[in-house]
């Protein structure tokens, strides 16, 4: 059964604006050798404190940072995979701090592998994803980005090769594809002549190689001969 520590700590200056997620001090600064704070203390109805969630074997799996005040609440959390190197770090706004309060994920969410490297970089407001939602290499290179408005696809998709070229531009509107752009590995475009603002049939190609087609109508696929999406 997981066990949680939960721990009131200093309010460290009054005018801290609880906006300001991204500002906030790491949460290792706060606390001593001993995992405990020397002194408590609230200022101005304003409350920090700090969680720890522990599987049955004693190993962190999750850290929560909080600062709330006037039934508004945000959190920086970070989750850990089990050899103790971060999984995921991302922020989580609760209003109206009731029993039927609100709540939404906000800011960015960010993964990482079990070596520490970067995975997915997701931007998100109001429990969905606003901006870019992008995959990484283990590199560190980009492999991919989507462009979101309120979780639906709204302006330019593009994916990389291994070496950062360019493999696939797409541009959708409200969900609609309307242009898309193949390379391979050099840089070379593959023809698409039939396919012209969200109609006509388009050939898709995943990192250089065929997929197949589907035929278009209004930027949506209505006839698919293809392994693609």
């Amino acid at each position: 059964m997981k066990r949680t520590i939960f721990i009131i700590f200093t309010i460290l200056s009054e005018g801290l604006v609880a906006q300001d997620i991204s500002s906030w001090t790491a949460s290792d600064t706060l606390k001593d050798d001993s995992g405990k704070i020397l002194h408590i203390e609230e200022r101005g109805g304003e409350h920090r404190s700090l969680n720890y969630e522990y599987s049955k074997n004693e190993r962190l799996e999750k850290e929560v940072f909080m600062t709330w005040k006037n039934n508004k609440q945000y959190e920086r959390i970070t989750e850990y995979h089990p050899n103790g190197t971060i999984r995921a770090l991302y922020f989580w706004f609760i209003f109206d701090k009731t029993f039927f309060g609100k709540s939404s994920l906000d800011s960015t969410y960010t993964e990482f592998d079990l070596n520490g490297n970067q995975l997915y970089l997701i931007e998100y407001e109001n429990n969905k994803i606003n901006g870019k939602h992008t995959v990484f290499y283990s590199n560190g290179n980009i492999k991919s980005y989507t462009t979101f408005v309120n979780d639906i696809r709204n302006g330019l998709e593009v994916t990389y090769y291994l070496n950062g070229q360019i493999a696939s531009e797409l541009f959708y509107n409200e969900d609609r594809l309307i242009s898309a752009k193949y390379y391979n590995s050099e840089g070379k475009e593959f023809e698409n002549k039939e396919f012209n603002n969200g109609e006509g049939k388009l050939f898709f190609y995943e990192f250089g190689k065929p997929k197949g087609s589907c035929l278009f109508k209004k930027g949506k696929s209505k006839k698919c001969n293809c392994d693609c999406n």
